[in-house]
């Protein structure tokens, strides 16, 4: 997804409209954390993807989970691979949320 510079001065128009120039930085700010913690998610997502494919090869090669450097139980491994990015994220962005409710309560006092 390309944005040429009139896109981009047309997004920021319209944020600086709805949002006012009081409340855009905090927004900008919120949104540039959130979109880090996504791209980290989805790195931690990709390695996941990878660690499962590199299980099923051993799998087709006919080793058994035992052998492959102690691992017990593949799936187990995948599963807590996966979850426990997703539950990361889950409690980032609630930290995000509290912290910018935080800030716009500061904000109408």
């Amino acid at each position: 997804m390309n944005l040429g510079v009139v896109e981009v001065l047309v997004i920021l128009l319209i944020a600086f409209l709805v949002i006012g120039p009081k409340d855009l930085p905090k927004i900008a700010r919120f949104l540039a954390k959130a979109v880090k913690k996504i791209r980290q998610f989805m790195y931690d997502m990709k390695a996941a993807i990878d660690l499962e494919e590199e299980l099923k090869d051993v799998k087709d090669a006919g080793k058994s989970a035992k052998d492959v450097a102690g691992v017990v139980n593949p799936m187990k491994e995948i599963r807590k691979a996966v979850t426990e990015p997703m539950e990361d994220l889950k409690k980032t962005m609630t930290d995000l949320n509290k912290d910018l409710q935080k800030d716009l309560k500061k904000d109408v006092k």
